[in-house]
């Protein structure tokens, strides 16, 4: 009998008058896992059936083997635990771990495994093993192998069951081109890369030296959005200048690029004009008075050349390197343009000045007029009289004429006669009527 129940095809034979022999072909499978085979006799000379009880030991290989223990996907720094499971087999198959092709072993990895025996003698064998995800693991097979001992003794190989590994993970975010020189009204494009899983945004920020960048400005700004997340300045100006970084987020979280981009926009310069002595000035203190061109705003704030103006008509173009020989260009750039020195002032350097500069983004606006007042007193004065033949008890008018007034215009005379300051006359003309011997 096999496991109760009687086998019809086993063989009799008696090889001598006192020997019986009854076998029983076996082809064993796993059918016969926990088999019992007993063997009966009886006879007619016995009181009752003698039995004996084999219990089959059948080894077999494992037969099923799968990876469970995670869903769809997993998030970056959460503790992962993938499980193999391995059963049919006996022995008790053991467990190996790869990631790709790299072995996993329980010093490196925690791994643990356990082993549980089934009603049919068989063993089911579970090994976890257990990691922290990162996005290194995003893509990767990892593979669990099984074998036992009727395997290597029949030179089979291991089964296996692979499980690949997706891990979301949020955005890493780099920026191209971390230095941007550009002039103003030029257009700017802003790179900003990205490596994530899920690859799909939910927000972008940009921030210019840590203030918010109103991207929704669509005048000045394209992009910047999840559907593009790099940013164009359409037309810069001198407010774009700072350092720019880009905040990306994705379902899981948010990446800031560790690089920021700096931005620097050259724009036109904006001038004033100083003096160096208040107006107004003595021409009879032949002073020097230095203009200067003075950028209110400008970038770069250097003047490479200036155009200073007198009265609205040009007065110098500074630096004056145009047809020199390469030592005179040398000297002349050291020529500082954004500074004209009026030597030995005279009354001839008075006027309205102004001044225009020019630095690499090209030239600016004339700056307001300033003016210098140089006063200086008037010409050397001529007396004439009339009528030229003086007569007693006539009328004389005698004239104090002089070609130049002065700044301010004299309009006060000073008549002396005799040596003596004639105090009650101060017109440029002074009318004697009439005439006696005592204005001789």
């Amino acid at each position: 009998r096999f496991n109760g129940k009687e086998r019809l095809d086993a063989q009799t034979t008696t090889p001598d008058k006192q020997t019986v022999l009854h076998t029983l072909p076996l082809t064993v499978t796993r059918a016969e896992l926990a088999g019992e085979l007993v063997c009966e006799v009886s006879s007619a000379a016995l009181d009752s059936a003698i039995r004996k009880r084999v219990n089959l030991n059948v080894k077999v290989p494992p037969n099923k083997i799968s990876i469970s223990g995670v869903g769809e996907h997993v998030v970056q720094g959460s503790l992962t635990t993938l499980v193999c499971t391995v059963s049919g087999a006996r022995p008790a198959a053991s467990l190996q771990w790869y990631n790709g092709t790299q072995k996993l072993t329980p010093e490196d990895q925690t791994i643990h495994q356990r082993e549980i025996e089934s009603d049919d003698t068989t063993f089911e064998t579970t090994s976890n093993l257990t990691f922290e995800a990162t996005r290194s693991e995003n893509g990767q097979k990892f593979r669990c192998e099984a074998i036992n001992e009727v395997m290597v003794e029949t030179n089979e190989h291991p089964i296996h069951a692979n499980r690949e590994l997706e891990v979301w993970y949020p955005p890493i975010v780099t920026v191209k081109s971390t230095n941007i020189t550009v002039v103003e009204g030029s257009k700017i494009l802003l790179k900003c890369e990205y490596e994530s899983n899920p690859s799909s945004l939910t927000e972008v920020i940009w921030l210019r030296d840590n203030k918010l960048v109103h991207v929704n400005d669509t005048s000045h700004y394209e992009g910047g959005t999840t559907d593009q997340h790099s940013l164009i300045i359409v037309d810069s100006r001198s407010t774009d200048i700072g350092n720019y970084t880009c905040t990306l987020a994705n379902a899981v979280g948010n990446g800031t690029s560790d690089e920021s981009i700096e931005v620097n926009v050259l724009f036109k310069p904006q001038v004033k004009l100083t003096m160096s002595s208040p107006s107004p000035i003595l021409e009879t203190d032949h002073k020097n008075v230095t203009l200067t061109c003075e950028v209110v705003s400008g970038n770069p704030q250097i003047l490479d050349e200036v155009i200073w103006y007198l009265d609205g008509e040009v007065l110098k173009h500074l630096p004056e390197c145009s047809n020199g020989t390469q030592e005179d260009n040398s000297l002349c750039n050291e020529v500082d343009p954004s500074m004209l020195l009026l030597q030995d002032t005279t009354k001839s350097f008075h006027g309205n000045y102004s001044c225009m500069g020019k630095n690499t983004a090209g030239w600016g606006n004339e700056s307001a007029k300033t003016e210098l007042v140089v006063n200086y007193p008037p010409s050397p004065a001529k007396l004439t009289y009339s009528p030229w033949k003086v007569v007693k008890g006539k009328s004389l008018v005698l004239s104090c004429s002089i070609q130049e007034k002065g700044r301010p215009e004299a309009h006060r005379f000073r008549w002396h006669r005799g040596g003596r300051l004639v105090s009650d006359i101060v017109s440029q003309n002074w009318t004697i009527d009439p005439v006696t011997l005592d204005h001789r």
